[in-house]
């Protein structure tokens, strides 16, 4: 479905959809300049919807500030309003294979608000949000707000295989800390966050940010200093099989802090160098048999196989980061 412009000049954007429960797919075609996607789903009492965007290029790249440009990309928010018990759920939201850049505000907005009431409970479960490319955006590459009211919100939402380069920050969380927040969970599997202004991981108030980090590449975000807010604790205990850059633990839960060696970051290629001498240390050193939650993504930001024997030694062993060494054929 191509969403046609609309007359409200709102800071989302032009293009908005709101309670919904539709698909965008492969509009990658017809491109989305300028303007933003907003699925919103508001109501009373109880409301679940569903959405999926696949293969669409949402992009305010050259936009001013005074035309349409979209201050954000892609919004997903459930925001119940009204008295007494609400159950709200925007659930298994698939957003896959878009490019998503040059915003001025977070490339990907997830809310999660609980109105009014102090019963509310507003659920966000995202099952599906893969291969996605999202850079040079002014704010964050991926905002997770919990919200500011009401007793309860619930976030259970997975990143894998995304590319989140060249924003202000890479994942920032925000509001976790309200009263009452609980069972609020992120995680990031597979995927790289790299070069961006400020830190890759950032948690503004202390409960929101990215619960466990695995098979990442984190590196040459915050000017080469410090990737995260979160704390060594937080560092040494939920990250694994990453290669995070100035990050020291003991033990080191197999994590490297190695240049990753991609094939032309200064211009935008992050794919792993795989010929070159020495070869890209996150080559053939990820989990490929996690023991908890996400499950490894099968196939790569490229919709290659995410697990082969990229080195010729005879194991099938996933990389660090969204790419999978070898690179497709142009």
């Amino acid at each position: 479905m191509r969403l046609g412009p609309s007359a409200d000049s709102s800071s989302e954007g032009a293009l908005i959809e709101t309670v919904v429960s539709s698909t965008i797919l492969h509009c990658s075609g017809e491109q989305i300049a300028s303007f933003g996607i907003r699925y919103r789903g508001t109501g009373e009492r109880w409301g679940e919807f569903k959405t999926k965007t696949v293969g669409c290029t949402i992009d305010s790249t050259g936009a001013s500030s005074s035309s349409y440009g979209a201050v954000n990309g892609l919004i997903l928010a459930a925001e119940p309003t009204g008295d007494g018990y609400v159950l709200f759920r925007l659930s298994e939201c698939d957003t896959t294979d878009n490019t998503i850049k040059g915003h001025r505000g977070a490339g990907v907005l997830i809310k999660a608000s609980s109105g009014t009431s102090e019963l509310s409970d507003a659920h966000i479960q995202s099952s599906e949000f893969m291969r996605n490319d999202i850079r040079d955006n002014d704010g964050p590459g991926v905002k997770i707000d919990w919200g500011t009211s009401g007793y309860l919100r619930y976030i259970n939402w997975t990143s894998q295989n995304n590319l989140i380069v060249d924003n202000q920050y890479g994942f920032y969380g925000v509001n976790g800390a309200v009263s009452g927040a609980q069972n609020s969970f992120a995680f990031s599997s597979n995927d790289t966050v790299a070069d961006n202004t400020y830190e890759a991981y950032y948690d503004a108030d202390g409960q929101s940010g990215v619960a466990t980090v695995s098979n990442g590449i984190v590196w040459g975000n915050n000017g080469g200093g410090t990737q995260h807010n979160y704390g060594s604790t937080w560092a040494c205990n939920s990250v694994s099989f990453t290669d995070m850059q100035n990050l020291s633990c003991t033990p080191s839960n197999r994590n490297i802090n190695q240049d990753p060696l991609f094939v032309d970051a200064a211009n935008g290629d992050y794919h792993l160098d795989g010929t070159g001498s020495p070869i890209s240390p996150c080559i053939d050193v990820g989990d490929s048999t996690p023991a908890g939650p996400p499950e490894q993504p099968r196939v790569d930001i490229d919709a290659e196989p995410h697990q082969q024997d990229d080195d010729g030694n005879g194991s099938q062993i996933i990389d660090m980061g969204a790419d999978e060494f070898p690179d497709p054929t142009p």
